[in-house]
């Protein structure tokens, strides 16, 4: 016999219900209505009067109609059971439901399903007949009727509303029609995880409110055929449904837009040939009669408001309960839509965007070992775009290695013709701005910051950048990646440079010039033409120099872009790759925006150029020595970067640079004065690092936010700094500062302070009390500090004092600090923490405190480390309880300090690398376990010709702690480690370390009834070496562990027994609170 069919198969389905019933009761009434409401929600039907032609014999007619359907709706009624026929018919359909997964759905018309399962009543009365004549079937029928009559159905009774429960009978068997139909998925991949956020939004189970949904991406990811699976899933759920595709395309042709409306009324209405002459849906009676139909309409593709407007899309024009979808490629016209959520359609990964190139590529889900390194460099060139995958699988279906590799090569020069037409409908509806735009964008600046690209774009065109730009990421174009910088996607980039590319097959004729090869072929020949607007140089990919003649850049007086750079890994292996042997340029266009040119090699610019229209200057590492003489319009400079120009021996008057936001000198050592730049009003940072003979401290307006002075000669911070009130960062480290102004604690914006290195041996105490400080940052490593006042530390976040040969003292260290270094202060004495009895820190719950060195540490300093570290891991406990069970992962402490000794704080202490520590019994079975870990770790000076560096040596040790349980299943365990440095031994007085570590990957977790935990180092290595014997070793081991209760407040989800299940009794040992003594401990 033949499968039952599905609507995934290749022949076409004449019906999907068979519809049993007693001609007599329910033909020309109930089953008749029925009918015609599945034939209205596309539902084919067979009916034996209906479908059977004449003159075949009807026995075997209608077994082979039971056994093509998917659905077999049988209707009961009071003379059903009297028919032979009937009964017959009703054995085959539950044999077929048994054998070949038939779906049966009774509907007991004026019966009662009892009578149908039991025979009574006037189904006893017909079965009483039967016994006398048909004795042989009896059995089997009754067996059949019971079987019927104990499947859910529907019961229609005299008194009911028959229209209202044909309607509910015909939307059950149209759902279950869709959720057994084999979903039309082949080649759908990657496509689950974005229809369930779809669908997650639509809420098609809300039958009360009305929501449209918008589907937003570039062409080609993929937003059509993801519209089209979710209605495909969920339209069996609606009065109504209708897919319109192509909105753009077909609204276009005349009239377009009015019969694409009509089409869409039309299959709404269930009416053929509606028409409204209307340019909008004008009549109060079709709107109205719209919003009583629970409608799913898709519409694809839309690329202008009016198109939703023509086509009636609002949320009061469909009844309750109605979905509408729209895609399209413009995020604008969907927000301008009124959409209720807004989906942007992500490129596929690796693994699926692998299965759809080798569906098409190779007809298998996976690429043919011999292709698969062609297979990866189509995946990088695709980058996840559905359409790029399929066409090009499809192109190289069947073809050699050799024709591969040809057309990758070609690729390369010139994107596939197929992807670019349908890439370009995009780039073809934007006005001759945004054209240009992102011509520019996707030639010269894409990875750029968005801000900087706004200010150089807005010169050129008139300030409308902002809007272009954001009109190009609405229309999926662009798209604002991390710190702020614009992108595309490699096949739009592409896009956009074919279209460059088709304006001449000259370079010289071409607006913008971006590879090597034409540029390098324009400056040769001295061919540039009025035609040229950028040029975009590596000169990394440029074997032999350039040689360029004085008049090269004479007649491309449109320029308005140069960048010449050169990407080499190493800057020793750069060259100068530009020659000028009249060591002179004639001219330069003075529509010049964004001028970069490392290595420049002349030592100032043309002098008949103008710059006024500059808004970058960026001349690294050039033969500079003077920009140009005299004043000049510098109103649109943003940016002027002339850092390592060793030969720049003064700077131009800066006078008219008023919106002047970026001065960079960093390393121009020949620089020995600065001009005053009090009246820069945009001026942000200022860069002059290692400009040695630079002594003065610079004139800056008041708003500065960052000021590099490293390495520079400046001796003092003057009282004047205290008019820098907005102020974030000051960097001094290694310049000559040998006092700071007490000012400094007027500058209420500074946030990071770095003095290394100053030779200055006092920080000024706060005056009267009084500060604004609020450092977050402060690095003084190499100074002569003795002590830091508590105004400085009180907010810090980081403090790095190492090899401060002179400190004593740090005291009372805020709780907000998580990174603390003062490795190699050996006169330090005293450290103290403030707040001591607080129970959480501010900021971070990563913490490292590093005392390495520190051989002066008072017996108090050490148990003030151990207490905070201790009390800081605590703290972490507490918290991760409440938050359990969210991840804790990438949760670490760790202090370090010189000792020899476990400190008594961690009760549990072993003479070598093992420990086994009994817990507490667990009485409350809601307990969380957090191990505190100290280790004593010992250098050996054997093998020092082995060690990588001359004077420290980098470790790593690795450990596992095993946790057995009352219960065996629940036995765990769990692996840690640690990484850091141990110096030459030869160099040490004390080669003992101790260490604290907390790792939250695995030292907090469940209490599972625990009843001993095991930790063993079992390596302890080089991290260059691997496992070669560095003499490192654990010497002694000790833990702590925090016994921590389930927050009490937090809402659970109580299982039996839990409400009358008394709290614990606190046992000896348990986590200390660390509150002074005679408070009592929080309560837990």
């Amino acid at each position: 016999m033949a499968s039952l069919s599905s609507p995934s198969s290749s022949r076409p389905v004449k019906h999907q219900v068979f519809l049993s019933f007693r001609g007599e009761d329910t033909r020309n009434n109930f089953l008749a209505y029925l009918d015609q409401a599945l034939q209205r929600k596309g539902i084919g039907t067979y009916i034996d009067s209906k479908e059977l032609p004449r003159g075949e014999e009807i026995s075997s007619a209608l077994l082979k109609a039971i056994q093509e359907s998917t659905i077999s709706a049988i209707v009961f009624s009071k003379n059903y059971a009297s028919s032979s026929w009937c009964l017959e018919e009703l054995s085959k359909i539950i044999e077929f439901k048994d054998t070949k997964g038939l779906l049966v759905v009774p509907i007991f018309y004026h019966v009662d399903p009892s009578d149908v399962r039991k025979q009574t009543g006037s189904f006893q009365q017909a079965f009483a007949e039967h016994e006398k004549n048909r004795i042989d079937k009896v059995q089997e029928w009754r067996h059949a009727l019971t079987q019927a009559g104990n499947l859910r159905g529907f019961h229609i009774k005299n008194d009911e509303h028959e229209p209202t429960i044909i309607e509910d009978i015909a939307q059950d068997v149209l759902k279950k029609l869709n959720r057994m139909s084999a979903s039309d998925y082949e080649g759908l991949i990657g496509i689950g995880p974005q229809m369930e956020q779809i669908k997650s939004s639509l809420c098609v189970g809300d039958r009360e409110n009305i929501r449209i949904i918008g589907i937003w991406g570039m062409g080609g990811i993929g937003k059509t055929t993801l519209a089209q699976a979710i209605y495909d899933e969920v339209f069996s759920q609606f009065e109504s449904h209708y897919f319109l595709a192509n909105v753009r395309e077909e609204s276009g042709e005349p009239g377009g837009i009015t019969s694409l409306r009509d089409k869409l009324l039309s299959n709404i209405f269930e009416e053929k040939n509606l028409h409204i002459s209307t340019p909008r849906i004008g009549s109060t009676f079709t709107i109205d009669r719209l919003r009583y139909k629970r409608v799913l309409v898709v519409l694809d593709d839309v690329s202008e408001v009016e198109q939703l407007e023509k086509l009636g899309v609002k949320h009061n024009h469909f009844g309750p309960g109605s979905r509408i979808i729209v895609t399209s490629k413009d995020k604008q016209v969907l927000r301008n839509g009124v959409v209720d959520a807004l989906y942007e359609v992500r490129e596929l990964n690796y693994d699926d965007s692998l299965q759809l190139f080798s569906l098409s590529a190779f007809k298998q889900n996976h690429p043919v070992d011999d292709f698969k390194d062609l297979s990866n460099r189509v995946l990088q060139y695709a980058r996840g775009v559905p359409l790029a995958l399929k066409v090009l699988g499809s192109a190289f279906y069947q073809k050699s290695r050799i024709y591969w590799e040809s057309e990758m090569k070609k690729l390369k020069e010139h994107p596939h013709q197929k992807i670019q037409k349908i890439l370009k409908i995009s780039y073809d509806g934007l006005d001759e701005t945004e054209k240009c735009i992102f011509l520019d964008i996707a030639c010269f600046f894409k990875g750029y910051n968005r801000d900087d690209v706004e200010k150089i774009l807005d010169s050129c065109y008139s300030g409308s950048a902002l809007g272009g730009i954001t009109n190009l990421i609405d229309r999926s174009l662009l798209y604002v990646a991390e710190s702020n910088t614009l992108w595309m996607h490699d096949l739009l980039q592409e896009m956009g440079r074919e279209v460059v590319r088709s304006e001449s097959n000259k370079p010289e004729e071409r607006s913008r010039l971006w590879t090597s090869k034409d540029v390098s072929e324009v400056l040769k020949k001295n061919s540039g033409t009025k035609s040229i607007e950028g040029m975009c140089l590596n000169m990394s990919n440029i074997v032999e120099p350039i040689k360029l003649r004085a008049t090269a850049l004479k007649r491309m007086i449109h320029l308005k872009f140069i960048k010449f750079y050169d990407s080499s890994e190493y800057r020793h292996s750069r060259k100068q790759k530009i020659l000028l042997p009249a060591q002179r340029l004639k001219s330069l266009s003075d529509k010049l925006r964004y001028f970069y040119w490392e290595k420049y090699p002349l030592k100032s610019v043309p002098s008949n150029f103008c710059p006024e229209n500059l808004v970058q200057l960026i001349l690294p590492e050039s033969d500079i020595e003077q920009l140009w003489d005299g004043d000049q319009n510098l109103v649109n400079l943003r940016v002027l970067s002339l850092r390592e120009s060793g030969n720049l021996i003064r700077i131009p008057n800066l006078s008219q640079a008023t919106n002047l936001e970026i001065l960079d000198l960093y390393r121009c050592r020949s620089l020995v004065e600065l001009p005053c730049l009090n009246h820069l009003k945009s001026l942000k940072g200022l860069y002059i690092q290692f400009c040695r003979n630079l002594k003065k401290f610079p004139e800056v307006p008041c708003h500065l936010d960052s000021l590099y002075l490293t390495g520079t000669g400046i001796e003092e911070v003057p009282d004047s700094v205290e008019h820098l009130l907005q102020l974030r960062e000051l960097h001094m480290g290694g310049s000559k500062v040998k006092n700071v102004s007490s000012n400094i604690y007027k500058l209420g914006s500074l946030r990071s302070l770095y003095l290394i290195g100053c030779p200055f041996a006092e920080f000024p105490e706060v005056p009267r009390n009084l500060s604004s400080l609020m450092l977050l940052t402060l690095e003084m490593d190499g100074t002569r500090i003795q002590k830091l006042p508590s105004g400085v530390v009180k907010s810090l976040q980081v403090l790095t004092v190492m090899n401060c040969k002179y400190l004593k003292s740090l005291p009372e260290l805020p709780p907000s600090l998580i990174y603390m270094s003062a490795d190699g202060c050996t006169s330090l004495k005293e450290v103290s923490f403030a707040d001591h009895n607080q129970t959480r820190f501010v900021g971070s719950y990563h913490g490292y405190f590093s005392f390495d060195h520190c051989f002066n540490l008072n017996h108090n300093a050490i148990n003030n480390i151990v207490a905070n570290e201790l009390l800081r891991i605590h703290c972490l406990a507490k918290q991760l309880s409440k938050e359990f069970p969210r991840g804790s992962g990438d949760l670490e402490c760790c202090c370090c300090f010189p000792g020899s000794e476990i400190p008594e704080r961690f009760e549990q202490q072993s003479p070598n690398s093992s420990i086994t520590v009994k817990l507490h019994p667990n009485r409350c079975r809601r307990r969380f376990l957090c191990f505190a870990i100290c280790i004593v770790i010992h250098c050996t000076d054997e093998n020092h010709e082995e060690f990588f560096f001359k004077d420290h040596q980098e470790f790593f040790f690795k450990g596992k702690c095993k946790l057995k349980s009352i219960d065996d299943d629940d036995d765990r365990s769990f692996k840690f480690g640690w990484s850091g440095i141990c110096d030459d031994p030869v160099d040490l007085p004390h080669p003992d370390r101790v260490l604290i570590v907390f790792d939250g990957s695995g030292m907090f977790l469940k209490d599972k009834l625990y009843e001993e935990a095991s930790f063993d180092f079992y390596r302890v290595g080089d991290l260059f070496g691997g496992s070669r014997d560095i003499n490192i070793f654990v010497k002694k081991f000790g833990v702590h562990v925090f016994y921590e209760d389930a927050d009490s407040k937090r809402k659970r989800s109580l299982s039996i027994g839990d409400e009358d299940e008394p709290e614990p009794k606190r046992f000896k040992g348990e986590a200390e609170d660390f509150s002074s003594e005679g408070e009592e401990p929080e309560d837990r």
